[in-house]
């Protein structure tokens, strides 16, 4: 299972399901493009989350961004979550670019990260349909699940979308808390030894 999600991420997803996984568990992978994305429009100078009184110059009608991780991205097309960074996720997000987009894609805008290079859907007979997103940490991965309503279990699962984050290195979740259902995941998660970016 080693180099998993360069596989997923590469859309290899029911060449690895034959090989790896049992039978009661099935990816799916989320297309990134948003074309339901509002057009919106503005300049916008947003300022570092690392280094003080350094502002990134935002464009939201040419979707660019003046800071060093679009220069990575910028080959992307328009209109997707591998494009963003996330001065222009957020500066979208807060124009209201979202509101009309199918609700995985404005879950992963709400989370206010970079937009995502690759993201698949896992789940499993017992569990929610987790979606598992990767970006450019390489010992990351964000899992986005829903959260519980009184008197469900965690295969019913139907509150609102959270994220939480697996560290690849550690084996374990951020503030040691995982989405409802994480027992049955943690298992597939285990097996994650590194992100591989193409």
């Amino acid at each position: 299972m080693k180099k998993l999600l360069k596989y997923l991420l590469e859309g290899l997803l029911k060449n690895l399901h034959d090989r790896v996984m049992p039978s009661n568990r099935s990816f799916s992978r989320l297309d990134l493009s948003c074309p339901e994305i509002t057009t919106v429009s503005g300049q916008f100078n947003i300022p570092s989350q690392n280094s003080v009184g350094v502002f990134y110059h935002v464009s939201l009608e040419n979707q660019t961004c003046s800071c060093p991780n679009f220069q990575n991205r910028r080959n992307h097309p328009k209109d997707s979550f591998p494009r963003w960074c996330k001065h222009l996720v957020t500066a979208l997000y807060h124009a209201g670019a979202f509101s009309d987009c199918e609700v995985w894609h404005k879950a992963i805008a709400e989370a206010g990260h970079g937009g995502p290079l690759g993201a698949f859907f896992v789940e499993t007979d017992s569990s929610q349909r987790f979606l598992l997103t990767a970006g450019r940490n390489p010992d990351w991965i964000n899992v986005l699940g829903r959260t519980l309503r009184k008197g469900e279990r965690s295969d019913q699962a139907t509150g609102r979308i959270r994220e939480f984050g697996w560290c690849i290195s550690e084996q374990r979740w951020s503030y040691g808390q995982g989405p409802p259902g994480a027992r049955q995941l943690r298992k597939l998660m285990e097996q994650i030894d590194k992100i591989e970016h193409f």
